[in-house]
């Protein structure tokens, strides 16, 4: 039988910074097995397979099976005006290409682009519940001691604290830090753990009152280190391993209302991705949910009580799940039997939220609502003259309102939109 393969579709441009000159890989590689020749006598090769199968029957009790009948698209939904849904908060003009993201809590971090060569970013933080919001800067560049070459390419706040990576562009070397937030004010940064070119440069991640970090081996051989779940409590030198994978990991961490979402690997024999919601002070698993076979999710997150994934790539296997867009449950929890999901066959370039009773997903140019129970949908209105990728969901988690942002240009001015909005 021929492996199960995905054909590979172009998608949205992915909000990240890469660092030039270097080898230092900031996207997703896949684990590559190979497979180990095996030389016994007959009797042992027949409960060799016996043992086998039985192993696959464990494995396979608990994936993800969805039938094509299973799952509903936006063809069944009816499309209402989004002036109806949502009604916007407040707006704030900021640097242009200026990246935001914004947690379950009323802190959103901005990395904002420089207009020097070093540093390329500095950072800032804009509190979403104020009546009118303000960009506060928190790190005017990197806090690197050998300063030189460091840029800062990766940031994730909670109320409660601030977690991001500085990079070297010349040696390849990283650095996460963090620190305590009071407000929009930042206490002193801690170093939490270093590294180089063997690993890529971390994802992060800020929960409650704790920093996440996740480590991932550069190395695609047949036995590469195990990927790792780090976390320290905001402003604390201690770190411990939150939870490890064999080989790589599939997704960077998600920060979600009940804790944070990762997707390691199965421990089987073929390859099965797990979704994985893990208390962010115990550790403990709280939900998880196995993939099929080789199926490997861009984004995974936790959103109104089910998990969300979204895939870029079209499988040639898998009835229900074989296309591109992001899958999420109609109803909250996630069986892995006879339940209705519901496909936002859009291609995919952000996980989605939750507000109220909507569903946020990034669409082709504008941020979207879906009521998967009612049926209904509705498109937020995106500015004349924006990039060609138009609105971009900020916000993660379940959230009391939603952060958008948007890049505009025009002939007088160019700066970028950040727009909070709520459920009506």
């Amino acid at each position: 039988m021929g492996t199960p393969t995905a054909r590979r579709v172009s998608a949205e441009p992915q909000r990240r910074l890469a660092i030039p000159g270097t080898n230092v890989s900031l996207t997703r590689r896949q684990l590559i097995l190979g497979a180990a020749g095996v030389a016994a006598v007959a009797a042992a090769a027949v409960g060799s397979s016996i043992a086998e199968d039985h192993e696959a029957e464990e494995e396979n009790a608990n994936v993800l099976e969805v039938a094509a009948d299973q799952v509903v698209t936006l063809d069944e939904f009816e499309t209402l005006d989004a002036a109806d849904c949502m009604e916007q908060i407040a707006e704030l003009a900021l640097p242009f290409h200026s990246l935001v993201w914004a947690g379950p809590g009323n802190l959103a971090v901005c990395l904002t682009p420089t207009k020097t060569s070093s540093p390329i970013t500095k950072v800032g933080l804009v509190d979403l519940s104020a009546s009118e919001l303000e960009l506060v800067t928190v790190l005017e560049g990197p806090v690197s001691i050998d300063a030189r070459g460091y840029d800062i390419l990766d940031v994730r706040c909670s109320d409660s604290g601030i977690v991001w990576v500085e990079a070297n562009s010349y040696s390849g070397r990283w650095n996460v830090y963090h620190a305590t937030l009071s407000g929009t004010s930042m206490g002193e940064p801690t170093l939490a753990e270093q590294g180089d070119r063997e690993f890529d440069i971390p994802s992060v991640a800020a929960v409650g009152n704790r920093a996440f970090w996740q480590v991932l081996p550069i190395s695609s051989t047949i036995n590469p280190p195990d990927s790792v779940l780090k976390s320290a409590e905001f402003g604390s030198e201690d770190s411990v391993m939150a939870l490890s994978s064999r080989g790589r990991m599939c997704t960077r961490p998600y920060a979600a209302t009940e804790g944070v979402v990762v997707t390691p690997r199965a421990d089987s024999s073929s390859v099965h991705y797990k979704l994985t919601l893990v208390n962010d002070t115990t550790f403990d698993v709280l939900d998880e949910l196995t993939m099929p076979s080789a199926m490997a999710p861009l984004e995974a997150a936790y959103v109104g009580g089910r998990f969300s994934f979204a895939f870029d790539a079209i499988y040639d296997y898998g009835d229900g799940l074989s296309s591109l867009g992001t899958y999420a449950p109609i109803s909250k929890g996630n069986s892995t039997k006879n339940a209705t999901w519901f496909l936002f066959g859009r291609n995919p370039s952000a996980a989605p939220a939750w507000s109220g009773d909507w569903l946020i997903v990034k669409s082709t140019r504008s941020v979207s609502g879906v009521n998967l129970e009612d049926r209904t949908m509705f498109a937020l209105d995106c500015p004349s003259h924006c990039d060609t990728f138009g609105d971009y969901l900020a916000s993660s988690g379940t959230c009391d309102r939603i952060a958008t942002y948007v890049h505009i240009s025009t002939n007088d001015q160019e700066y970028t939109l950040l727009r909070t909005w709520r459920p009506l």
